[in-house]
């Protein structure tokens, strides 16, 4: 609530009202808090900071926590793996977009999601670069720890150290069965155009119902050919749009080694069009089947009829009538996702 009082008011639309709070409010919570806890440390925690915030943001926030020493800990993260992690996050949240859309909307200008100068540099402009720490992301540290390392400037010892956390992306596969998911299902936006928001807590676990799905039984498929000229063209524009930050991040003592599987999963996935998504085999076909009259029935959706015309679509030969199963299985998942929130 403190960081979202901040935006400005078209930005804040997304906020519910009973979470809405002003700018002074929050800022006058933070400092009653502050004070009530006597720490000499207190750490402030956003993700707006480096997404939503501004020249403008940064500076009423500087001003309003002038009389405080800041320190400004930023975690950075090889672009590849970041690109690759972020796009697994967005299509979990209901993104519909292939990772080629992905990358063209990373790669616009006004995007600054993947440029760590061009966020930075105002918050270095405003609070002095000696107020600034950046932390390399490492896939098997515990970065919880690493920040507080650098605020206590010691090691922390006891539980933290003993908890694994365990946030791994899912493969290509299963992130292109989950974005057909999203194409079907109704988005947050739908939702909150429509003023039937309340609804979004059923898509997202119907979402995660599919998505346990899809885990817990691997996709046996053909290897389809990749686009090389595909693969070339995203690959160039993300060089484009990290070129500068390399040497930046350099200058702070951070060079990042290449992650080559991440590197080799967009280029992947950029050089594949969604079509060329091969189905699962008559096997996970099967099972996707049993699943969905699990749904009928617990649910007591009426989708006798849709289920029989797919299924006969299924008795066709699935690798010269993949378009025809599609087209089947795009219009179940359709009926059943839309009956499900609404009911």
């Amino acid at each position: 609530m403190l960081t979202a009082g901040y935006l400005d008011e078209s930005l804040r639309t997304f906020i519910p009202n009973h979470r809405r709070v002003s700018r002074a409010v929050a800022v006058t919570q933070l400092a009653h808090e502050i004070e009530k806890g006597k720490n000499g440390t207190i750490l402030v925690s956003s993700e707006f900071f480096s997404s939503r915030f501004r020249d403008r943001e940064i500076e009423l926030f500087a001003r309003d926590f002038s009389h405080y020493r800041p320190t400004i800990i930023v975690v950075v993260r090889d672009h590849y793996s970041l690109i690759r992690s972020s796009y697994s996050e967005a299509i979990m949240s209901g993104y519909r977009g292939t990772m080629a859309d992905y990358v063209d909307e990373l790669a616009d200008g006004e995007n600054r999601y993947c440029r760590y100068q061009e966020t930075l540099k105002p918050w270095e402009a405003r609070f002095g670069r000696e107020s600034i720490k950046l932390i390399a992301y490492q896939k098997d540290a515990d970065i919880i720890d690493d920040i507080l390392s650098a605020i206590v400037r010691k090691r922390l010892t006891g539980p933290l150290e003993a908890n694994i956390r365990l946030n791994e992306s899912c493969d290509l596969e299963v992130l292109g069965y989950v974005r057909l998911f999203n194409e079907l299902a109704p988005s947050w936006k739908d939702l909150f155009d429509s003023n039937t928001l309340d609804l979004w807590d059923g898509v997202c676990q119907k979402r995660r119902k599919y998505i346990s799905l899809l885990a817990d039984r691997p996709i046996r498929h053909q290897t389809a050919p990749l686009n090389s000229l595909r693969k070339k063209k995203c690959r160039n524009k993300i060089e484009a749009m990290i070129g500068n930050d390399r040497e930046w991040l350099a200058q702070h003592g951070i060079v990042f080694s290449s992650d080559l599987s991440a590197i080799s999963d967009i280029e992947s996935a950029c050089a594949m069009q969604p079509v060329d998504m091969p189905l699962p085999q008559c096997g996970e076909i099967s099972l996707a089947m049993n699943e969905i009259r699990s749904f009928n029935n617990s649910l007591g959706m009426g989708v006798r009829a849709l289920q029989s015309q797919a299924e006969a679509s299924y008795s066709l030969k699935i690798k010269t009538h993949a378009q025809v199963v599609v087209k089947a299985l795009r219009r179940l998942f359709a009926r059943l996702v839309m009956d499900y929130v609404r009911r």
